[in-house]
């Protein structure tokens, strides 16, 4: 719509395929997390990706429309680090005003202690941010080579790896408490709505 082309019938299908498939692997997730959580808390959290995913396409149509449609050539770590800024500023602000009403849910003298007697943690608070730098560089990367629909489209195979190594960690790593167990039915939910999205995909991407 904003960028004024023809998108094929095919891609509209592959897009509503992998929809559905998406849909599927909510329904499944939900009803696992509906046993370990609280259904209020639940819930919040289906509307915070929701809200998300709303933002999301805004910045994925804006970076799109700047890098491709205005033909400027902007390197993908400088659309990055404006990104980043942005993000920055506004959060410090956010962070500021809703500080004093959150103090309930983080207590920063606690965590600071808490880095200082594990030192893996130290190490997951420096790698963490070099991760966010690659996988934001791909994004943008991607985006100028292909399009925003198709990134967002490609994406959700992310779900397949996450909850594949979930699975890995909880049956190899030796410890219940990390990863994911696989639970009847609701794992062969997650697993249909998995293979409903992959075929989604394959519509999409095989038949431009």
């Amino acid at each position: 719509v904003f960028r004024k082309r023809m998108v094929a019938y095919s891609r509209w299908a592959g897009v509503a395929i992998v929809a559905a498939g998406v849909i599927i692997i909510e329904r499944g997730s939900s009803s696992e997390s509906i046993e370990k959580h609280d259904t209020r808390d639940v819930t919040i959290g289906v509307i915070l990706i929701v809200i998300q995913s709303i933002l999301s396409v805004f910045q994925d149509l804006s970076e799109e429309l700047f890098m491709q449609a205005s033909g400027s050539e902007v390197p993908a770590t400088q659309m990055l680090g404006v990104e980043g800024f942005y993000g920055f500023a506004i959060g410090a602000i956010i962070y500021t005003a809703a500080a004093p009403h959150l103090t309930h849910i983080e207590d920063i003298d606690a965590t600071y202690a808490k880095l200082v007697d594990n030192t893996n943690l130290c190490w997951w608070l420096l790698g963490l941010p070099l991760i966010f730098l690659v996988t934001g560089l791909f994004n943008i990367k991607a985006t100028e080579r292909t399009s925003a629909m198709t990134r967002n489209v490609w994406k959700t195979l992310r779900t397949v790896l996450v909850w594949v190594v979930a699975l890995s960690i909880f049956y190899v790593g030796g410890n219940p408490a990390l990863g994911e167990a696989w639970h009847t039915p609701e794992s062969f939910v997650i697993l249909s709505g998995f293979i409903v999205m992959t075929v989604g995909i394959f519509a999409y991407y095989s038949f431009p």
